[in-house]
């Protein structure tokens, strides 16, 4: 389904799967987490490529090498699964046709496909897509499960989705000049929708309550968006698994305690906390066991003020791997070390006087650590024998005052990346750098190097 070449996110390929029925539930475990072992023995079995991995090992982007695409395409024509429609225009489009990729701006394939009953359809055009032709698509195929505009501009009459009603997946991108920040109450009728992926559309960021009905979504993701009218209905969305991201904002206290009611949540982000959320986003978090990534920003205004972020977890979510915490902080959370599970941790504008180091090196199952923009205003960061054994990626950056980075004999034992980055007062490289000898890439100021 994808072009030539093409690298495309892990999580894209496995959510679409889930739209299309191809993904079976096993005890115990969530559909993505499925679809995951699925996408796994593709690449044991070389199908797939990878090319991109995360932190912790597991796939971010993969891509098909072009003898075996080559392979799945004339698998896909003998058996109809799929056509692909190019800028040659030389695919096939007779037949049965359930599942269409088009990598052409040229709309000589929508005759031919009308009388067909497609269930997904993507395009690949990196250009403004036609809006007639974008239209006339919706209007006529009302079967679509999948509808993949994210890599198309778009200027769309959003009159013709609301007739999509067993939509399960839908991302696309609206262009500039169509100053559509507000998502269409339509949305409400797509009950069957689970994924909404606007985050290439970033005008378009205030959501209606409307999409409260969609008691099947599981991931809904943009870019800053507004709830403000949300405070009285999220708690009813409860297969939500992905907030990302949110924008909270003066009076959003309602809408934090409404998400204590998410037991399903994986991964959320929140952007313009305040101060005054902190007390109801302390309890809400308590609540969400199944929290994989969290990320908090309390920077708001045009000057980007940054509130203190005061968050007192009892029983923080046990499964986090991902933490951001972007906010000034009174002083480090003792409820990080708590969390054992703990893959990445990025720290910034937190203007700490304290070393957090020490707060992390116990941290065992830590692999990547960033201390940037004012994250921490003392002068020295110190890496003790013996702590941060198992850190592989390592970010300093963005530290005014800081003037010595010393690292012990013992100290980040595998550690493979290190970057610095505008620390003005920091005159040498870190003291002990010669004891990391598992160390594969530097990155520092070249006047360190002088």
């Amino acid at each position: 389904m994808y072009p030539e070449d093409y690298e495309v996110k892990s999580k894209r390929v496995i959510l679409q799967w889930i739209a299309e029925g191809f993904v079976k539930e096993e005890s115990g475990k969530t559909l993505e987490e499925v679809a995951e072992v699925y996408l796994t023995e593709l690449i044991r079995r070389s199908l797939v490529q990878v090319s991109s991995i995360r932190i912790d090992g597991k796939t971010k982007s993969c891509f098909v090498h072009d003898l075996i695409r080559m392979m799945i395409h004339e698998k896909c024509e003998e058996l109809s699964f799929c056509k692909h429609f190019n800028e040659d225009g030389h695919s096939s489009l007779s037949g049965t046709l359930r599942r269409l990729s088009v990598t052409t701006n040229s709309s000589d394939f929508i005759a031919r496909i009308e009388n067909s009953h497609i269930r997904s359809l993507q395009l690949f055009t990196n250009k403004n897509l036609d809006e007639s032709m974008v239209n006339r698509i919706l209007k006529k195929h009302r079967t679509l499960k999948v509808l993949d505009f994210q890599d198309d501009s778009l200027i769309i009459d959003f009159k013709h989705f609301r007739s999509l009603v067993h939509l399960k997946y839908l991302s696309f991108k609206i262009r500039s000049e169509q100053h559509q920040n507000v998502l269409p109450k339509w949305i409400g009728l797509l009950l069957n929708l689970e994924t909404l992926d606007l985050r290439a559309s970033y005008y378009c960021s205030v959501i209606p309550k409307d999409i409260s009905k969609l008691r099947k979504l599981r991931h809904l993701m943009g870019y800053k968006m507004c709830l403000s009218k949300w405070k009285d209905v999220i708690g009813c969305m409860e297969s939500l698994q992905t907030l990302s991201a949110v924008k909270i904002g003066k009076g959003g206290i309602e809408l934090i305690k409404e998400l204590r009611k998410l037991r399903q949540l994986r991964k959320l982000n929140l952007f313009y906390a305040r101060a005054e959320h902190f007390s109801a986003l302390s309890s809400s978090l308590n609540e969400m066991r199944h929290l994989k990534k969290l990320s908090i920003v309390s920077g708001w205004g045009q000057d980007f003020v940054y509130d203190v972020i005061d968050l007192h977890l009892v029983s923080p979510p046990p499964m986090l791997r991902k933490l951001k915490l972007c906010g000034k902080l009174k002083k480090f959370p003792e409820w990080v070390p708590q969390l054992k599970n703990l893959v990445k941790f990025d720290l910034a504008n937190s203007f700490l006087n304290d070393d957090p180091i020490k707060y992390l090196e116990n941290m065992l199952n830590m692999l990547s650590l960033s201390i940037i923009y004012n994250a921490y205003e003392g002068e020295s960061l110190h890496f003790h024998d013996g702590g941060c054994q198992n850190l592989k990626e390592l970010y300093i950056g963005g530290l005014l005052n800081v003037n010595s980075i010393v690292i012990d004999k013992g100290a980040l034992h595998s550690l493979k990346l290190f970057e610095l980055f505008h620390i003005p007062n920091l005159k040498t490289v870190p003291s002990g750098i010669q004891h990391l000898e598992k160390l594969e890439v530097l990155h520092v100021p070249y006047e360190l190097l002088a």
